[in-house]
């Protein structure tokens, strides 16, 4: 699920003071295990479901952020219902710049959903502060069927070498392009085989300012400049996350490329200007191309009033590779729910067989376990959607430690300066590690 943490880092820097007293454990948490292929059509299922509960009635309350995905989800409740007619689910929708905001406040006070959607990068806080159920002990009771999903995924939520989530989805980046702006200008649709230049050049050929830009260039971490920066040998953390690499020749360069296209290349149109949503730019077709990731599929194929398509993202030409930083949700379990059971229950069935199926069959997001991306896939057929599975074999998994929000709060300010063209590339970058490795030398 798209992460444009800009939006709400100050949400959760202030939940490390207000949740200092909630104790818990503060270690770095144990890495993912690297990329996985794209899970494979036809291979054997996880249990479907358990059996039907019996005893009290129990209402649990389920937090999610999307409501493109509200009509899967209650299609999952209901169907999770009839098995557990004891079990009542009621969803609570909170928008995603609100989410963390909300969160903090609820976890303050001792009192956060029963089951709730978790990201990666936030989990290792909430985790070592002792607020999300260890669900491992569930795993090893029920034998829950680990090796059917993805380690990329099942990674961002282990602590300590315990899970706490069950793993819901995974989403990669591609480029997404206006067939009708590129068939106008007479530009070859973008393929395989375009790197950063190529991108560049066709970008000045579909610009027609101030009307139409040939690209949207922005300050957003999964879906644009994280892509780049690990697809031209930098990174953000170092492998043991104790040190800032954004400081280094390739991460340098990465970004100065991005900055090029807005000022010198003048292909997007100003970071100021483009709001809070820069996706709208592509959305109403005053952008030609935009990176963005595998969760715009559905919305797109609903929303958008031209003709559209997806290609892989460009390689960078200095190393020849392209990388796509994937990420997934995980269902979380509140360590103060007073049903654990039962919400471990509803975790279970949405990482089974029946919630998977329902959440691929709708379109809604590609699912973790083996074998059921395929019919995500078919309900897109129109879409060259293959690209998203592919990127699983080029991907990088998004960074994060225990002290994430502190120090992605520096990095949100730092290249917001960048990407306003207030502080050069190189000196911002150099700054914004100045003030990030204190930060992450605490987490040791």
């Amino acid at each position: 699920m798209k992460l444009r943490l800009r939006m709400s880092t100050l949400a959760l820097v202030a939940a490390v003071a207000l949740l200092s007293a909630c104790g818990g454990q503060t270690t770095t948490p144990v890495p993912a295990a690297g990329a996985t292929a794209a899970p494979a059509a036809g291979a054997p299922a996880a249990d479907a479901t358990t059996a039907p509960a019996s005893g009290d009635q129990v209402t649990l309350t389920y937090g999610m952020w999307d409501d493109n995905q509200k009509p899967a989800m209650q299609k999952t409740i209901d169907e999770f219902q009839k098995l557990h007619p004891n079990i009542k689910v009621e969803i609570q929708l909170t928008p995603w710049a609100n989410y963390w905001d909300k969160l903090k406040t609820a976890a303050a006070g001792g009192e956060i959903n029963d089951v709730l959607w978790m990201n990666g990068p936030y989990f290792p806080f909430y985790a070592s502060k002792g607020l999300l159920l260890d669900l491992q002990p569930y795993m090893d009771k029920d034998k829950f069927p680990i090796d059917q999903y993805p380690n990329t995924i099942l990674g961002l939520y282990k602590y300590k070498d315990h899970y706490y989530a069950g793993p819901r989805d995974f989403d990669t980046i591609a480029l997404f392009y206006n067939k009708d702006l590129f068939d106008a200008a007479g530009v070859k649709y973008p393929d395989d085989s375009w790197d950063w230049n190529t991108m560049r050049d066709a970008a000045k050929k579909l610009t027609k300012a101030p009307d139409q830009w040939g690209m949207v260039v922005w300050n957003s971490g999964q879906e644009q400049y994280m892509n780049f920066l690990y697809g031209n040998g930098g990174a953000i953390l170092s492998d043991d996350k104790t040190k800032c690499m954004l400081d280094q020749p390739q991460s340098i360069q990465a970004f100065q490329f991005l900055v090029d296209l807005i000022y010198k290349d003048k292909i997007s149109q100003l970071p100021q200007a483009m709001g809070d949503d820069p996706t709208v730019f592509f959305k109403q077709g005053k952008a030609a191309m935009i990176t963005t990731g595998s969760w715009n599929v559905g919305p797109y194929s609903k929303d958008l009033k031209f003709k559209w398509g997806i290609a892989p993202l460009p390689k960078s030409p200095n190393t020849g590779n392209r990388v796509s930083v994937i990420h997934g949700l995980g269902n979380v379990i509140s360590a103060k729910t007073k049903h654990p059971d039962e919400a471990w229950q509803f975790v279970q069935y949405m990482a089974a067989q029946p919630g998977q199926q329902i959440l691929a069959d709708t379109g809604t997001q590609i699912p973790t376990l083996t074998g059921l991306a395929k019919n995500w896939q078919d309900a897109h057929k129109d879409e060259p959607t293959q690209i998203f599975l592919d990127a699983t074999k080029y991907s990088k998994e998004y960074p994060a430690s225990v002290s994430f929000a502190e120090w992605n709060d520096v990095l949100s300010k730092g290249l917001t300066q960048i990407y306003n063209n207030q502080t050069p590339v190189e000196q911002g970058l150099k700054d914004i590690c100045t003030q990030m490795n204190p930060i992450l030398a605490a987490d040791k």
